[in-house]
């Protein structure tokens, strides 16, 4: 059957008050009719239809709708004549607004709708603040004791502020039922019967012993295990001894350490077989070694200084050597210096030359033509291979250390004074006589130097702003493809195959690594001044022609904060022929795949087959566009109809045969539509005829009838719409569909590039988004990475505490100073 729909259309002239009662009359009569007449329609717009599914539907452009006026005191005559629940009013005094009765006919209850910058229920607002000062708030409690009673933890973003007895240098202390005062430590904290309190201090009164670590102390503090100290430990008294008694098997040991970092120790090794007391470092193992006879052994570990360094400032040898065995039968030296070959012509052990211009000390082996100078008149050491003619020295005017080979003209120096600037520690090169290839250590600029001088390449370890430099030289360059300033060569085995991602699994050509992560600081960074296209800050490729660049500029002067091309080869395109397989950019995330936010546009996508693919439910907050290119190549602007139920819907062109007609639902729609729910099928005759109505619908389809037994042969279009199966419930995230979901993103996720941006960020816990940050902290799996241990340039000893005299002459000095240099 028909619903009949009236409308009632008010004309902008003014009507008369007797033509407003025939109105209201006829109105009447529209509500008292047949349930048929079930709609009206109040509407200064002459085109205006009703809505299918309101009652009552009130349309302009130029008007509102107002509901009734009245004061409080109008409100509570109104309340005495029983108003229905969902009554709406507006009041006009004592809190202007929009109430509705949310009680009954008989015991009316007035709200008034509030908006969020509203406070409602039991709070009361007070300018910015509220409060509640009539009961108890209860958090995680139905029944709260207190004023603040919070069942659970309870986090405080600041200071806690408790003033009541609260003074500078109080603590907090509680007592058996929880409840917490300030109290004085000084005052409350008593002395016990071994130990006294004086002012900061404590001490031990008693006559006895004080043992840490046993219970039979056997001196006034007799410790058992290891004492730590992180200041100086004094002993004083009569005989101020300290006894160290190691247990069996362990080895008495004085560690010394600075700044938490140990560094030597003093302790008796082997002590059950061969003891010798050692001095060792955290480096090397035994440095000095004195058994119980006297015997002094000292290995030395280092390279880049002496072994022994003594300083005098005394009018006598700096050090004197004494052979005092009257009872030996061979030989007995201070010094001695063996010379095996009886066949030498002359035998020079050591010789000394100091007139004129002539060598401090000489030494030559005849028959291999090998000889050297000690103090020459242009350097300290001088030295050849007699054979190969190989040649260097020390202490010359330009370096401390020099060396030749003579074949090759390979050099090399150490500590080499060079022109301005040029100063070196180590210097090498190799030997050709215009642009050699030459390196070093130590210069002013750089911890290690070198450069490959036919390209003008060179690098640096340690410059001032970075540990490795590279340079592929300055104007002038002839590049070649594959040149970079720094390159890293890792894996060349196919069988090697690192562990994970993380610093200390993975495994490659390059690695930056930053022990802490501060503001603006990065692993690795690449930085490119984009003066051309196809450049870019840092480029990653695959031997399969994947690539991607961090920092890219494109042939079309656009910039690109990420650009990545799978399997296009190295800029030249691919095959059609050749399979697809690779991809472009992949991102995975435990909260957000990807979080993209354009200022004009978020995200264009473009794809053959299609532009996006969402596996999952798609939400959206504005409009659903859709552009069609009609034939004159302009675009259509279309929008997708939108549902409050998840439904899905089919249409066609029906024919009449006498009347009757059954209609078959395509495959598509049979198959997805639910069979639990009414299917909802709309039918419009075309042509002339009785009227149609639906004898059964069914998941399958659905058969029609002419009215009034009709015999009709026309068509008819017919629309249907169903509940989508599988959907007939559908439950949706409640945090998504939240009105405040699309804030809680804006105020989450962070825009980096504005340093003004402080984003509260985002986490997804037990089923529900917060703003703010991880509750747990993260935990590197790179803990097996330490930072790297800075180096620290040689200092030299103490020279006055080299240069003290020993507490006792040498027993039996049978020569003077004088005599021994005279010899």
């Amino acid at each position: 059957m028909y619903d009949l729909k009236y409308k009632v259309k008010l004309n902008k002239t003014k009507v008369m008050k007797k033509q407003i009662h025939l109105i209201f009359m006829a109105l009447a009569l529209v509500f008292i009719s047949h349930g048929a007449f079930s709609q009206v329609l109040v509407s200064d717009i002459p085109t205006a239809t009703a809505d299918l599914s309101a009652m009552l539907d009130v349309q302009s452009t130029s008007k509102g709708f107002l509901f009734p006026r009245m004061s409080l005191a109008d409100r509570t005559v109104l309340s005495g004549n029983n108003p229905p629940t969902s009554m709406i009013i507006w009041q006009t005094d004592n809190t202007p607004g929009l109430y509705y009765n949310t009680g009954t006919a008989g015991v009316p209850v007035w709200v008034k709708l509030t908006d969020a910058n509203t406070p409602a229920g039991y709070w009361t607002q007070t300018g910015s603040d509220i409060y509640y000062n009539t009961g108890n708030v209860g958090v995680g409690i139905t029944n709260p004791t207190s004023g603040l009673h919070v069942d659970g933890t309870a986090r405080i973003t600041g200071a806690l502020q408790l003033d009541n007895g609260a003074s500078a240098g109080y603590v907090l202390t509680t007592d058996a039922s929880g409840n917490a005062t300030w109290q004085d430590v000084n005052t409350n904290v008593t002395n016990d019967d071994d130990w006294t309190v004086s002012g900061n201090d404590i001490y031990n009164s008693n006559s006895g012993n004080v043992g840490v670590g046993n219970s039979s102390p056997g001196a006034d503090l007799d410790v058992t295990g290891s004492i730590w100290s992180s200041d100086s430990i004094y002993v004083t008294g009569r005989t101020a001894s300290i006894f160290i008694n190691g247990e069996t098997s362990y080895e008495p040991t004085i560690r010394f350490s600075y700044e938490d970092n140990s560094e030597f120790k003093l302790h008796i090794n082997t002590p059950a077989t061969n003891p010798y007391l050692s001095v060792t470092s955290d480096l090397y193992e035994d440095m000095w070694r004195i058994n119980q006879w006297g015997t002094v052994r000292h290995d030395y570990f280092g390279s880049a200084t002496a072994g022994y360094i003594l300083n005098s400032s005394a009018a006598h040898p700096a050090m004197m050597i004494f052979n005092d065995n009257g009872d030996a039968t061979s030989f007995a030296y201070g010094l001695q210096v063996s010379l095996d070959n009886t066949s030498l012509t002359t035998q020079v052990g050591i010789g000394a030359f100091v007139e004129g211009d002539a060598s401090g000390v000489y030494g030559q082996n005849t028959n291999y033509g090998s000889y050297g100078h000690v103090g020459t008149d242009s350097q300290g050491i001088y030295g050849q291979h007699g054979a190969t003619a190989n040649r260097g020295g020390i202490g010359s005017s330009s370096s401390g250390v020099w060396g030749e080979a003579d074949a090759t003209g390979h050099s090399g120096r150490l500590g080499l004074d060079g022109s301005a600037g040029s100063d070196w520690g180590v210097y090498g090169d190799d030997g050709a006589a215009t642009d050699p290839n030459f390196g070093g250590i130590g210069t002013l600029n750089y911890g290690a130097y070198g450069q490959y001088n036919s390209e003008d390449f060179w690098g640096a370890l340690g410059a001032s702003n970075c540990g490795v430099l590279g340079s592929l030289g300055g104007g002038g360059q002839d590049l070649e493809d594959g040149d970079y300033a720094i390159i890293g060569e890792g894996i060349w085995e196919a069988t090697e195959s690192g562990g994970g991602y993380s610093g200390t699994q993975s495994i490659g050509g390059v690695k930056g690594y930053n022990g802490v992560g501060v503001a603006y600081s990065f692993g690795v960074a690449g930085y490119t001044v984009a003066n051309n296209n196809r450049t870019g800050g840092v480029l990653g490729y695959i031997a399969f022609d994947e690539w991607g660049a961090l920092g890219y500029l494109a042939n079309n002067s656009t910039s690109y904060g990420v650009y990545a091309r799978g399997g296009t080869g190295s800029g030249n395109g691919k095959s059609s022929t050749e399979p697809s397989v690779n991809i472009g950019i992949g991102t995975f995330g435990d909260l957000f795949g990807a979080h993209i936010d354009g200022n004009i546009y978020g995200l264009y996508a473009s794809g053959n087959d299609y532009g996006i693919y969402a596996h999952g439910d798609v939400y959206r907050t504005g409009a659903d566009v859709h552009l069609q290119m009609d034939n004159a190549g302009q675009n259509n602007v279309m929008y997708t109809l939108v549902s409050t139920e998840m439904t899905v819907q089919t249409y066609g062109v029906g024919q009449l045969i006498n009347g009757k007609s059954n209609v078959n639902f395509d495959n598509a729609f049979a198959g997805v539509v639910s069979s639990g729910e009414p299917i909802v099928v709309t039918i419009t005759p075309i042509g002339k005829s009785e009227g149609v109505y639906l004898e059964q619908v069914d998941g399958n389809g659905f058969s029609v009838a002419e009215n009034n037994d009709g015999k009709s042969n026309v068509q008819f279009s017919w629309i249907a719409i169903g509940k989508r199966a599988g959907f007939e419930n559908m439950s949706l995230p409640q945090d998504v569909i939240a009105s405040d979901y699309n804030d809680k993103l804006q105020r989450g996720l962070s825009q980096d590039t504005d340093p003004n941006d402080q984003a509260e960020g985002l986490y997804y816990q037990n089923g529900r988004l917060y703003n703010g940050q991880v509750l747990q902290p993260r935990t590197s799996s790179d803990a097996g990475i330490q930072p790297a241990k800075k180096l620290e340039a040689f200092k030299e000893e103490n020279k006055n505490a080299l240069r003290k005299a020993p507490a006792e002459k040498i027993k039996d000095q049978k020569k003077t100073d004088q005599d021994i240099i005279k010899k």
